[in-house]
């Protein structure tokens, strides 16, 4: 295997992190040359924040299935990857097909052009997660591909890690096709040599808070409200005491409130503290003293966030402590050693695995605990839905 002099870096957020490491890659500086860019101001010029609650059932599940998300579009990858290229002058090639031969000559043709790929995934089909079977519904994802061994049917695959994973052609093919809307996405830059900041951060900031000041409950800052009144909502379907009457799949869900709201579950977590770094960023950018009051705010939001996912999970109950605890070291493998980590991986994703099913059949709480942990988590999400607002508004008045 020829790899590309491609480095691997640690990262946070599967698509920043990603275009970060291919600009990195082609050495692009900012205009003024004083550094790459980072993962933040990436995130902040592509339109940073987002919110996202659905509680959502398929036809496979025996309850229903919750997604948090919290950036810009989430919910519309390219929404957030096009205007991000564009405001920073970046040539990208995007390719989508319906057949898994032609994606594979596809990626072939960037590698063989010294090109890395960034590719869209299905994330549980990525073997070196280690998923169960109970977390194959897990949405979509963005990695890069910068090597392959023809003769061998292996790639390097670049995963926020330092270190780089072996992948299987027919697992790279199985991933790339998890979600058949995504048609084998790939992506190429062909980037200038250095950019200029200054009106990418503007139209960033700005397309923050338009997307921020949506009115949807499921997709604006509104659905954090609509979650803190379903958290206890005795006669909606989707209020969690009838949705989880019967408590399988609540396991799953508060693990999942731990996963996304902190840095454990792949996705970078809430964003907050990130986005708060790219509001540092553009004050120097920009000179506009007056995102300090922001960059607090959104400081202060993602502990926010970090004590919800910590009280989700209280540690007085021994499944929830093991269950942080399996979190937790998967995370730290990951960052620490990548595809180096690979065994220790399949042992952390089988005990995480083990864990989820004995919770499923014999959940640790009582009815009245239950409902205790609801309502101690509703105010929780409703205060956090406040100083979203508050956040949001700090936002627009600098601006």
């Amino acid at each position: 295997m020829n790899p590309l002099p491609y480095d691997c870096h640690a990262g946070l957020h599967p698509v920043t992190a990603a275009i970060r490491n291919q600009l990195s890659f082609y050495g692009v500086k900012t205009h003024t040359g004083d550094g790459e860019i980072s993962e933040a101001m990436l995130l902040g010029i592509g339109g940073g924040l987002g919110a996202g609650y659905i509680l959502w059932g398929a036809p496979s599940h025996e309850s229903l299935v919750l997604m948090l998300n919290f950036r810009n579009n989430w919910q519309y990858p390219l929404r957030f990857v096009t205007p991000l290229c564009e405001r920073l002058g970046l040539e990208a090639e995007f390719l989508e097909t319906g057949s898994a031969n032609k994606a594979s000559k596809q990626l072939h043709q960037a590698l063989s052009q010294g090109k890395p790929a960034a590719v869209w995934v299905k994330h549980a089909l990525l073997p070196h997660w280690h998923l169960d079977h109970h977390e194959c519904w897990t949405h979509g994802y963005v990695v890069n591909i910068f090597a392959v061994d023809e003769a061998q049917g292996l790639y390097l695959l670049d995963d926020k890690a330092p270190q780089p994973y072996e992948i299987g052609d027919a697992r790279l093919r199985q991933a790339r096709g998890g979600i058949p809307s995504f048609k084998n996405r790939l992506l190429t830059l062909a980037p200038p040599t250095a950019i200029d900041l200054e009106p990418a951060v503007h139209q960033g900031l700005a397309d923050c808070v338009e997307h921020l000041s949506a009115s949807s409950d499921s997709f604006g800052l509104p659905a954090w409200r609509k979650w803190s009144r379903m958290l206890t909502h005795e006669k909606s379907d989707k209020g969690w005491p009838k949705a989880f009457r019967q408590p399988t799949g609540l396991f799953l869900a508060l693990s999942t409130i731990y996963e996304a709201a902190g840095p454990t579950g792949g996705n970078g977590g809430n964003l907050r503290d990130l986005y708060a770094d790219f509001l540092g960023e553009a004050r120097q950018v920009t000179g506009n003293e007056a995102l300090g009051e922001a960059e607090e705010l959104y400081r202060r939001l993602a502990q926010d966030w970090l004590d919800l996912a910590e009280a989700a999970l209280p540690d007085e109950v021994e499944a929830f402590r093991q269950a942080k605890e399996l979190l937790n070291r998967r995370h730290t493998i990951q960052n620490e050693k990548g595809g180096q980590g690979d065994e220790e991986l399949r042992e952390t994703g089988e005990a995480i695995g083990q864990l989820a099913a004995r919770s499923k059949r014999e959940f640790p709480l009582t009815a009245p605990q239950t409902a205790a942990l609801l309502g101690d988590l509703q105010p929780r999400v409703q205060r956090i839905f406040e100083r979203e607002v508050q956040a949001r508004e700090a936002l627009h008045g600098a601006l």
